[in-house]
């Protein structure tokens, strides 16, 4: 196979990166092997980042910059929704497409990436050569190169009477276009724009990058048979998802969209 360099992505808020890079065939897994997200409350306590499991998660795509053609984009907004299902099976939230949108995720410390977002989780493809289409949220490698995508998410905390919670509220996965052009359309063999769009949903839900090569969630996006949640990811999927139970959050914290 022909060498190519080490692809990254990263993950904000709560979220970290995923490499691609040509390896050695992927060892044995173990449902042990996931890693979750906690993050620290305004009381000083650790707990689990997730999502109400319980309610129904908005999306819309953003593919105006994931092909050429017509049938390019179409089939880059198809990959994101068959994605976004196999997300829905082994977590068992919902979620509800509510169209395409030119909302690129984008924010500052005085303005959250979130206050604009169309839906609770938005996909879209940036070009950081662009100044009109770029993402000050897609990450870096340790050697100063763009990610190929990043997926994160936004959290609040809330006491109302009963003491502190958390939820997240908000996501994004932003693409990097011209970096990942190669990457195989699907979820078949090889290297896969569908492996790289489960991997950062994954962050989405609160998921942390594994040390089993086996594992989507695995910091170097490999070569596989084919592209999918493996035995690892699909319990650290079940362990932020409804399963663990319902979160009640008010309105006033995450209002609906």
């Amino acid at each position: 196979m022909r060498a190519r360099r080490r692809r990254r992505t990263a993950t904000l808020l709560v979220a970290v990166a995923a490499i691609v890079s040509w390896s050695a065939p992927p060892a044995a897994a173990t449902a042990a092997d996931y890693r979750l997200r906690y993050v620290t409350g305004p009381d000083g306590v650790t707990r689990l980042a997730r999502w109400n499991p319980c309610q129904t998660i908005s999306f819309q795509v953003n593919v105006s910059l994931a092909g050429d053609t017509r049938a390019a984009r179409r089939s880059a907004a198809s990959d994101v929704r068959t994605a976004v299902a196999r997300l829905s099976r082994r977590t068992g939230i919902s979620f509800r497409y509510t169209g395409r949108t030119t909302y690129l995720p984008n924010g500052s410390r005085y303005h959250p990436w979130w206050e604009d977002s169309p839906a609770e989780l938005v996909v879209a493809w940036v070009d950081q050569r662009d100044p009109a289409h770029r993402s000050n949220l897609l990450g870096r490698d340790s050697e100063g190169d763009w990610a190929d995508g990043t997926g994160g998410f936004a959290f609040k905390s809330w006491n109302h009477g009963s003491g502190w919670q958390l939820a997240a509220g908000r996501g994004f996965v932003v693409i990097n276009a011209a970096d990942t052009w190669d990457l195989r359309p699907g979820f078949g063999r090889g290297l896969t724009r569908g492996e790289l769009l489960l991997h950062e949903l994954g962050h989405v839900m609160g998921l942390a990058h594994v040390p089993t090569r086996s594992q989507t969630m695995y910091p170097v996006l490999l070569p596989r048979a084919a592209a999918g949640y493996h035995a690892g990811d699909r319990a650290g999927l079940l362990a932020v998802g409804r399963a663990a139970g319902c979160i009640s959050v008010p309105h006033d914290v995450w209002p609906g969209i």
